[in-house]
């Protein structure tokens, strides 16, 4: 039986100027239980490998690394999609997984510690996490946080409050502040959920597997730092990447299979949780039609509640010149 308590999973790729800061938040943590550092280092090819290697052979009962000599978010979509679960998640020895990538960084010498003491106190948790600050990409301080205040109650949540905000909230919790029960792994590792199969964002699919399995506990102190929009991030790749149609590919590409496994949840959870993932639903199918740029549809009743959300963004000349496209689409082709 395995004496760590806490494997922290780390996802890496060309982190050669954020790396240290982030190896460094996790080994200064103070507990009294033993963990370990699981590294996924995608293939990097800008430094970040020596100075993993580095760590490495300084901490070598801790620091345990994956080489790969082929990017392998590259040579799947889908295995893209499941690098924790193919690399770091089977690896796990700890009773719980602390969760952070290479870009992002603990802020709290004690983080480790008042998550594992909470989720020791609340067997009915399945999920334990706390405010994050998001920072620029040179890791300086923002107005920004997350979640944002005053929409989200500290202590213990239920499985239907937490569903409610992953579905409703722009960013409920985010990645550097997961801590989760090791013991749920089993199911997504060997008999995987089908809503995981399809979607990149497995930060919400996450969440949402385990507000399935428990409730949350949320600690409304600041503990680690996002930086958001970092270089080498999926978000900025999705920036960029429009073709000759002007047509963001990778974005339709994002909402098409998140859609696909929001459908998928709603049938894993036996429609438990019907009135939010559907509003989640039509949430994508909205960011779809916009970046498909299909108006058809867009002011319809099946997009009333959603629709608020987008437009609220919009001018009101480019709400109008929705709302024309939306009646009379033969428009768009007078506009080309």
């Amino acid at each position: 039986m395995s004496d760590i308590a806490v494997s922290i999973c780390c996802l890496v790729y060309n982190h050669k100027d954020y790396i240290r800061k982030a190896l460094d938040s996790f080994l200064m943590q103070k507990t009294n239980f033993k963990y370990e550092i699981l590294i996924n280092d995608d293939c990097s090819t800008d430094g970040t490998t020596d100075i993993i290697r580095e760590y490495e052979q300084k901490y070598p009962d801790i620091v345990k690394p994956l080489y790969h000599s082929e990017n392998q978010y590259c040579k799947s979509y889908r295995q893209g999609n499941m690098m924790s679960f193919t690399f770091n998640f089977p690896r796990v020895k700890g009773k719980y997984v602390a969760m952070c990538e290479g870009d992002d960084f603990w802020t709290d010498d004690t983080k480790l510690q008042r998550q594992y003491d909470i989720m020791e106190s609340h067997p009915e948790c399945s999920f334990c996490t706390h405010t994050v600050h998001c920072t620029n990409e040179s890791g300086e301080l923002n107005d920004d946080i997350i979640p944002l205040k005053e929409t989200v109650t500290a202590g213990v949540i239920s499985s239907e409050d937490a569903v409610k905000g992953i579905c409703r909230l722009p960013y409920m919790f985010q990645t550097s502040s997961y801590f989760f029960r090791a013991e749920y792994l089993d199911e997504m590792l060997h008999s995987t959920p089908e809503f995981f199969e399809y979607s990149a964002s497995m930060d919400v699919l996450l969440m949402l597997y385990f507000a399935s399995k428990g409730k949350f506990y949320y600690i409304d102190t600041e503990m680690s730092c996002y930086r958001v929009n970092s270089v080498s991030s999926i978000m900025d790749d999705m920036t960029k990447n429009k073709g000759n149609s002007g047509i963001n590919q990778k974005k339709v590409k994002h909402f098409t299979e998140h859609l696909k496994s929001i459908k998928a949840y709603n049938e894993y959870t036996n429609h438990r949780f019907e009135e939010d993932v559907l509003f989640c639903q039509y949430k994508n199918e909205y960011h779809l039609k916009l970046a498909t740029q299909d108006y058809k549809h867009l002011f319809s009743k099946r997009y009333k509640e959603v629709a608020p959300l987008f437009l609220s963004k919009s001018s009101k000349k480019e709400i109008l010149y929705m709302r024309l496209l939306s009646a009379f689409p033969w428009l768009k082709k007078l506009r080309h």
